[in-house]
């Protein structure tokens, strides 16, 4: 893929029992290219697209992530 992993979620709870957060879409050695709102799918995985491009962003189950939007929910 030609952009980084999103950084750090922002957890807007939950949207029909599904934990959303939203994140930045960011360029290696660019800008911001747009925000993200990524939503937990059935299968514990993260999917959502770019607000300004499009790009469609897909995460498989991870524990870290997870407690980040977690911590930031407390």
């Amino acid at each position: 893929m030609s952009h980084e992993e999103p950084s750090q979620p922002i957890n807007l709870g939950d949207r029909e029992g599904r934990q959303v957060a939203v994140t930045l879409h960011r360029i290696p050695r660019r800008k911001v290219c747009g925000v993200v709102v990524l939503i937990q799918q059935p299968d514990r995985s993260w999917a959502g697209a770019c607000s300004k491009c499009g790009e469609g962003f897909h995460m498989d189950q991870d524990a870290k992530f997870e407690g980040q939007v977690r911590a930031i929910r407390n």
